[in-house]
């Protein structure tokens, strides 16, 4: 089984280099990615794909919600509760 760690950090190697594009910025595992304007809806679409290319979980449209994708904290949650 996959460490929640280990899915933070992917998560946030991520989003920092793909969708920030700023690998070296400091994103914290609650910090506010989709109301705190670091991404967009059409970040949050490639987002979900990576998810599913890199853990085999799938995010559905419906889970596409601030309560499952607003923090790296959030997706780490849902992640996990899939593989299990």
């Amino acid at each position: 089984m996959v460490e929640e760690s280990e899915i933070r950090a992917d998560l946030r190697e991520f989003i920092t280099r793909a969708l920030i594009h700023d690998p070296d910025y400091p994103l914290a595992d609650d910090e506010l990615l989709l109301t705190g304007g670091l991404i967009d809806l059409a970040s949050v679409a490639e987002l979900a794909e990576y998810i599913e290319e890199t853990f085999g979980v799938h995010v559905d449209e419906a889970e596409i919600t601030t309560e499952y994708v607003d923090t790296v904290q959030a997706l780490q949650a849902l992640i996990s509760s899939r593989l299990i």
